[in-house]
Parts: C-alpha cells; sequence; structure tokens
C-alpha cells in the first residue's frame, strides 16, 4: 500500500511538472526529491517520541515560494466568497443557490428533505463542542454539485446555513463515500462499516488539524461523508510549478506523506523497507515517467475517440 501511494504521488508530480512546461530532467529530479525527502522523514519519525510526533506541523519552506503562495490563497478563501461564488438573492432578500447546470443545480424537495435529514445522524458523529458550533448555524438550502474526476457520479450536495446574519454563512459539503480500494484484497481487515466513518476517522489519523466539523451520515441507504465547504482551501496551479518550485513542493509533499505513515503506522518498519540508498528514489522516477507517458498516450486516444464521434462528449463552462 505504501508503495502504491507513492508510485501514484510520483505520477502526478511529473504530470504536473509537465503541465508547467517543465523538462523530464526537471521532473525525475522532483520526484527523487519527493520520495528521498519521504525517506529522511520516516527515519526521523521513527526514532520521534509518539506524543511529539502526534503534534509535528510540517511548517519548513514557508520563505516566499510555490507553498507559501498557495497557504496565501487559502488565507483568502472564505465562506463569504463561497457565498458570493455559488449563491444569489432571491427577491425577497434571501441567499439561494443558483443555477448553473451541470456543475452546480439546486434539488428537488424531495432529496432536500433526505439530505436535510441526513444532518441529524451527521451532528450525533460530532464531539460535544463541536455540537455546539453546528447548532448555531441553520440550513436553508441544498443543491448538488459536481465534484473532482475522481468523484465523477457520486452524489454530491452542499447545504447552506446562516449563523449570526446574513454575514455568517457556512457551506456544508456532504459526499458519497467510496468503498476503499483495498478492501477487496484485505478481507482480513478490520474495516468499519461505514464508509463516510472510515474516511473521516482516516482523516483524522493521518492529519495533525482536521476540519472540527467533519462527520459521516447516511441518505438512501448510501454512506457520505459530511465537512464544511472551501473551509480555506487552495490549490497549486501549474505555473506555481515551473522550474525549482517543483522540487521545493516534492520534499514539502513528501514530509507530509511521511508524518501522516508514520502516525497510522510503524515509522521504522516503513524507513527499514524504503532502505537508505537512493535506489528507492530513481526506481520511482523511473516509474513515474514511464507511467504518465502511458497517461498521455491514453489521453491522445481519448480525444482522438472524441474527435471522431465515437465518443460523445461535450464542453461545460467552468
Amino acid at each position: 500500500m505504501v508503495v502504491t501511494g507513492i508510485k501514484r504521488l510520483a505520477v502526478s508530480f511529473v504530470l504536473a511538472g509537465r503541465e508547467a512546461n517543465n523538462s523530464d530532467r526537471l521532473c525525475r529530479d522532483a520526484v527523487e526529491a519527493l520520495v528521498r525527502s519521504y525517506r529522511e522523514s520516516l527515519h526521523r519519525f521513527g526514532t520521534m517520541p509518539a506524543v511529539e510526533l502526534a503534534h509535528y506541523q510540517v511548517n519548513r519552506h514557508l520563505a516566499d515560494g510555490p507553498v507559501r503562495r498557495v497557504l496565501l490563497k487559502a488565507e483568502r478563501s472564505s465562506p463569504l466568497g463561497s457565498l458570493k461564488k455559488l449563491t444569489a438573492k432571491t427577491p425577497a432578500g434571501d441567499y439561494r443557490f443558483v443555477n448553473r447546470p451541470p456543475v452546480l443545480q439546486r434539488v428537488g424537495s424531495g432529496v432536500s428533505r433526505r439530505v436535510l435529514a441526513s444532518l441529524s445522524e451527521y451532528r450525533s458523529t460530532l464531539g460535544p463542542n463541536r455540537r455546539i458550533v453546528l447548532d448555531a448555524y441553520q440550513p436553508v438550502d441544498v443543491a448538488f454539485k459536481v465534484v473532482g474526476t475522481g468523484s465523477v457520479g457520486r452524489r454530491n450536495y452542499v447545504v447552506l446555513c446562516f449563523g449570526n446574519g446574513p454575514q455568517d454563512p457556512m457551506m456544508l459539503q456532504v459526499k458519497e463515500a467510496l468503498p476503499s480500494c483495498y478492501a477487496p484484497y484485505r478481507p482480513e481487515a478490520n474495516l468499519p462499516m461505514h464508509e463516510g466513518r472510515r474516511v473521516a476517522e482516516g482523516q483524522h489519523r493521518m492529519q495533525t488539524t482536521t476540519d472540527p466539523l467533519l462527520g459521516w451520515t447516511t441518505i438512501d441507504e448510501q454512506h457520505f461523508v459530511v465537512r464544511q465547504l472551501s473551509d480555506h482551501k487552495a490549490s497549486i496551479e501549474s505555473r506555481d510549478l515551473e522550474g525549482a518550485a517543483l522540487v521545493e513542493y516534492a520534499l514539502v509533499a513528501g514530509e507530509i506523506f511521511a508524518r501522516g505513515h508514520a502516525r497510522t503506522s510503524d515509522a521504522a518498519v516503513l524507513s527499514g523497507y524504503c532502505g537508505e540508498a537512493a535506489k528507492l528514489d530513481r526506481a520511482i522516477a523511473d516509474f513515474a515517467v514511464a507511467y504518465s507517458n502511458q497517461v498521455a498516450a491514453d489521453y491522445d486516444q481519448f480525444r482522438k475517440a472524441i474527435k471522431a464521434g465515437a465518443l460523445p462528449a461535450q464542453t461545460v463552462a467552468a
């Protein structure tokens, strides 16, 4: 599982690096830096007291660079920003989600009732101190929102809530939780029955700080994870990863990845598996470049199929 995760992350760095017009040589350097940072961080975490590891935060590389820039963008992301982006005022002066299908679409009354009813179960998954915060907000509208490619075809609802007046909005994301891709190969594992709970507890275990309103619920016998929408989140843009910035981001990502594995597994065992030499770094870099080449070839075939009319598709405005 560990090797699979690091391979997927490495491929993402090559693809993102190419998107930013970096050479394959630089992309390889970034992947090797990623794996080296992962290995060395695991070795350090393996000798760290458990309490210190539980509170460890990755706060290096915060000078001007891609990591610092994305943190600044995250600071600018706010519930009021989401309110302006996703809603509009009605003639009565109330805020409601806008219809922007298929990306954002208000749901019927039946679906809305079921989503809102599920918030009672969700509330029970929060600690008493978190329930106090949730209880200060009242839901007023529900919409369906398209999310990332990893969740295509799954239900993802957003719930608009208000607390202390119209300048105090909060949006909850109620997202259908998929079964673990490892489940068919780990029948002996003691996996939680509720997939939303599995996702939420996994985030709590791997992340030093998680969304305080992270929980789970059930709608129509399907499992969902619930969290705040756009709660000071931002993403790295391709232009942020040009040149040496790609390597800097890789160093940070490797340390964060290692911290998550160290918090949920045995860092010393993982460190021993990875070894102290650069052999793993080079092997993962070879794999990442080869796999990225296959991704590019598959995408080219995909586009050709659309152009030839063999695969129906339509353009959707962002």
